[in-house]
């Protein structure tokens, strides 16, 4: 399994079975994805969350200095 499918595994039981992970809230969300996204550097040498903040820069063709999870509240 590779980091993107370990991501996309962790997403979907977050779907389907959130309460089992993360209390209601958007901050509980941001900090599981964080410390998960941490958590598995030490498996795999990349980090998801970095890739999706480039991606989304790339997608708006514009940078920005927040948090990645900050900007797409915005």
């Amino acid at each position: 399994m590779n980091a993107t499918k370990s991501f996309q595994t962790i997403l979907w039981h977050l779907k389907h079975r959130r309460g089992m992970y993360v209390a209601d809230g958007y901050i509980p969300l941001v900090s599981f994805l964080e410390g998960y996204d941490q958590a598995i550097q030490d498996t795999y040498p990349v980090t998801i969350l970095s890739d999706f903040q480039n991606w989304i820069k790339d997608k708006q063709k514009r940078d920005f200095s927040v948090h990645w999870a900050y900007y797409i509240l915005i």
